[in-house]
């Protein structure tokens, strides 16, 4: 990932990166995935065949 200057913030070790929300992001390399914080912190190792990202937020009408 980079920043808005276009910095890199996260290192090219990924072969996909999705940004979810409030400051995560879904990564993928060789089929396997993990989360990680946008800064680049391992929050899951990178065994994962699939990862389904949900919110407890209410969302009220």
């Amino acid at each position: 990932m980079i920043d808005s200057t276009g910095k890199a913030i996260t290192p090219c070790i990924y072969d996909e990166i999705s940004y979810l929300s409030n400051g995560l992001a879904l990564v993928e390399k060789e089929e396997k995935y993990r989360l990680i914080y946008t800064y680049g912190n391992v929050i899951t190792p990178l065994i994962c065949d699939g990862i389904t990202y949900f919110s407890n937020e209410i969302v009220s009408e």
